[in-house]
């Protein structure tokens, strides 16, 4: 069975005391660290410390030679480490975030987390400011892109793994870095894009983990030249999106085929950024059904401005072939953006085009058609009728409906001529007859 929980908001200052934020900004920062789940090969305690100067730098962070790790069972029932004896996910992040709070990180300080870590410093962060700097790599609670996020609300009662929402907004520094197609925190806004979908889940296996040891200050540099999507700036808050040169679809093909892969990147590519809105990282944004032709058309251009090279020829001519279809694709859908014209609107036009204006004021349904042979007593700006059935008019038609309007009261002639008319010729003379 599934369930539903609220998301992560900023709450009440009853959660946290207020406090006095520091004023002095030279003081050395201390960080505060959390590492991600325990599962697979996590790098050693070394390895993460370097990974954390490795980002402060990159992101130009406040640092310090001081670092704190906050202890937390960091497990995910039963997949982690200890498996069936492991703390279940909401007891895991709870305890974090009850480290934190004992820790109590202030101005000038970094509460610096990974994966499950961010998770936590989010649910931290939603307890009110601090004026720490946070920075949350691969954060499953990224507003536009963590699976958190994308499913907020959704609950697995056997893990206790609830998704609890978007990283809130508090106004405290911070900065969100994840990696392209890593399912934890760049997942599909479109699932019903299966590609995109799997290559995602792929994400997970081979880009989540070994986001710590591989991760340069160069790729951040080039993220924030790149712009766009690749880098956003939304009130407190720096977004970056480090490419990931191979689609994880591809890498184990890659590993025995590398040509090939190469050539097969940039159309599958192509396909899979259909599943993705990219234009603003920190709006809150679920998973959501079809994407819409201008979301396509977006898409598409990132496509087409995607000019990064690559060393094999193969994959270079796939790539120059896919920009060129991905700009005529684009074009077109300029030309024809699929936004159908109001009914109202596209008669008008019609009419006009053919001499025929509006009716006049005070003209009737019937004289405006009568005199235009067309529903022209329709055509009121702002006002779409339904489309009527056209009858053949029989004479006297008109002139018993103007008698039908001009009174409450019908006289004994008009409801004679009524029932001669509705009764038809035969009925009419049966009825002479046997006056």
């Amino acid at each position: 069975m599934l369930g539903f929980a609220p998301g992560l908001t900023p709450t009440a200052a009853a959660e946290r005391a207020p406090r006095a934020l520091a004023t002095q900004t030279d003081l050395a920062a201390t960080v505060y660290y959390l590492r991600g789940t325990n599962i697979g090969n996590e790098p050693t305690d070394d390895q993460y410390r370097a990974f954390i100067d490795t980002v402060l730098a990159g992101t130009e962070s406040p640092a310090g030679p001081q670092k704190n790790q906050i202890d937390y069972p960091a497990t995910i029932w039963p997949v982690s480490k200890g498996y069936l004896g492991d703390a279940k996910w909401n007891d895991s992040v709870a305890a974090g975030v009850a480290g934190l709070d004992a820790a109590d990180p202030g101005a000038g300080d970094v509460v610096f987390g990974f994966s499950q870590g961010a998770v936590v410093a989010s649910q931290y962060k939603a307890q009110g400011p601090t004026g720490a700097t946070y920075v949350l790599v691969e954060n499953p609670n990224r507003p536009n892109g963590g699976v958190m996020s994308r499913f907020q609300g959704l609950t697995i009662p056997i893990m206790d793994l609830t998704f609890s929402g978007p990283t809130p907004d508090n106004g405290d520094e911070t900065i969100d870095i994840a990696r392209q197609y890593d399912g934890w925190a760049d997942f599909p806004t479109y699932p019903v894009n299966l590609l995109a979908d799997l290559n995602a889940v792929m994400g997970i296996a081979l880009v989540h983990g070994k986001t710590q040891t591989e991760l340069t200050e160069q790729d951040l540099a080039d993220a924030k030249a790149a712009g766009g999507m690749y880098y956003q700036e939304h009130g407190n808050t720096t977004y970056y999106l480090v490419r990931t040169d191979t689609l994880p679809l591809l890498m184990p093909i890659a590993g025995v085929a590398p040509d090939l892969a190469a050539a097969l990147d940039p159309p599958l590519r192509a396909i899979i950024e259909t599943g993705y809105d990219r234009s603003d990282y920190s709006v809150n944004t679920p998973a959501k059904l079809l994407p819409s032709p201008s979301s396509v058309q977006h898409s598409l251009q990132r496509v087409a401005d995607d000019d990064n090279p690559t060393e094999s020829a193969a994959g270079q001519a796939s790539a120059d072939l896919t920009r060129s279809t991905a700009k005529t694709l684009v074009a077109a859908l300029k030309l024809n953006p699929l936004a159908p014209q109001s009914t109202t609107a596209s008669r008008l036009s019609l009419r006009r085009s053919e001499g025929v204006g509006p009716a006049a004021p005070g003209t009737t349904r019937d004289e405006a058609e009568e005199n235009t042979g067309a529903d022209a007593a329709d055509d009121s700006p702002g006002v779409v009728r339904k489309p009527r059935l056209r009858i053949p008019k029989l004479p006297g038609f008109s002139a018993l409906r103007a008698k039908e309007r001009t009174s409450d009261g019908d006289s004994a002639e008009t409801r004679s001529e009524r029932t001669r008319f509705s009764r038809g010729p035969s009925a009419r003379g049966t009825g002479d007859s046997g006056q």
